[in-house]
């Protein structure tokens, strides 16, 4: 991948449902790919075993939109953890890391119920064809 890479990884750790990993790499002025992976166990116990790995392009409009988003967020500029550092016991661990040119940035927090961190794990998980399974209601 020549010229300009970024990459965006997020980790979803739901405590009582699947692990997922979805990374998006962007690379030039339209390539990306984007990458699932599924395991079988709990966030929050073990993790289990791989039950999906895939791999495809995203759209010119896809790989806007996760830029989009990126930018709105201000995900560059986000503390890498919430002011409480408040970690549950039942819940969801949303972790969101960057690289970009030399740049390396990581964001934790638990069951956001909103803001930028949610925002971005959604719309990754989104072109993943996943969403959480629980409402912000829920959480």
């Amino acid at each position: 991948m020549a010229g300009k890479v970024e990459v965006y990884r997020f980790l979803w750790l739901p405590t009582f449902d699947h692990p997922v990993v979805v990374r998006v790499v962007l690379s030039g002025d339209d390539g990306c790919e984007i990458v699932v992976k599924v395991l079988s166990g709990q966030g929050g116990y073990e993790p289990g075993h791989l039950t999906r790995a895939d791999v495809h392009r995203l759209s010119a409009k896809e790989r806007a939109d996760v830029a989009e988003v990126i930018e709105v967020t201000g995900f560059w500029s986000l503390p890498v953890q919430a002011e409480e550092g408040f970690i549950g016991v039942d819940g969801e661990q949303w972790i969101v890391e960057g690289v970009r040119s030399a740049d390396y940035h990581v964001v934790d927090r638990w069951s956001p119920k909103g803001g930028p961190v949610r925002k971005i794990g959604e719309h990754l998980l989104g072109l993943a064809g996943l969403a959480p399974r629980h409402s912000d209601e829920d959480l």
